[in-house]
Order: C-alpha cells, then sequence, then structure tokens
C-alpha cells in the first residue's frame, strides 16, 4: 500500500485568509494612491490612451494606403472620418444607454420632484417676484 500524506485543512485555510488579507492590503493600497495620485494616474491613463488610438490610427493609415493605394494625406483624411464616426456612434450608444437606464431609475422619483415644485409654486404664489412669476408660469403650463 502507497501511504498518502495526510491533508491538513488549517493550513489551507490560513493561507486563503492570508490570501484574502493581501488582497484586502492590495485594494486599499490601490484606493488610497488613487486618491493621493488621482491627477497622476489620470494623466497616465490619458496618455496611454492617446498611445493606443495613436497606434491604431497608424495601421488603419497604412492599410488604406497599401488597399486603395491613397497618398499619406489622403489616408490621413480617411482615417479622421472613419474616427469621428465611430466617436459619435460610440457617444450615442452611451447616451442611448444611459438616459434609458435614468430614465427607468428616476421615472417615480422625478415625478414626485415635479409635484413638489409645482404645489410650492402654486402655494408661494404671491411672495413671487413677476420674473419668477412668469418663468414658473411658463414652466406650469407645460
Amino acid at each position: 500500500m502507497s501511504e498518502q500524506q495526510p491533508q491538513t485543512p488549517a493550513r489551507d485555510a490560513s493561507s486563503g485568509r492570508v490570501w484574502r488579507l493581501r488582497r484586502r492590503v492590495l485594494a486599499w493600497f490601490a484606493w488610497l494612491m488613487t486618491l493621493l495620485y488621482w491627477d497622476v494616474l489620470l494623466d497616465f491613463l490619458l496618455h496611454l490612451l492617446h498611445i493606443v488610438i495613436e497606434y491604431l490610427e497608424l495601421g488603419l493609415e497604412g492599410v488604406l494606403e497599401a488597399l486603395f493605394h491613397l497618398e499619406g494625406h489622403d489616408a490621413q483624411m480617411v482615417t479622421a472620418w472613419i474616427g469621428s464616426l465611430m466617436l459619435a456612434s460610440l457617444a450615442g450608444l452611451l447616451y442611448i444607454l444611459c438616459l434609458r437606464r435614468l430614465k427607468r431609475r428616476y421615472r417615480s422619483s422625478w415625478g414626485y420632484f415635479w409635484l413638489c415644485l409645482k404645489d410650492g409654486a402654486q402655494h408661494n404664489w404671491g411672495f413671487l417676484s413677476l420674473l419668477a412669476m412668469a418663468y414658473v408660469g411658463s414652466l406650469l403650463l407645460f
């Protein structure tokens, strides 16, 4: 018979706890460094993003020049238009997704907020100035 080494659950549990503690300490350290050096981190991330975008643009220009026999300036113009369209489509997609989420989240609270504004304006109508009355009156009509 071959002898098997006995497993020590205490050792496995302690290594798991140590790993969780290390992860927690690293997370707190990363959070602290982010709070203290957010400007340096933001600058680094923006530079990294700029380098990635320039690298992709350079590759796309090379492909356009090779496939369609474009000059350098023409390839740059096509690349700029492609980048602009991609940025506009990404911004539109994010706007639609965020707007849908915000509408779903604040539909009931927006109605309550509007009713509170309307009731407050109706009760305090006499104390408002003429300009404020015109503004609030135009809001109440719609």
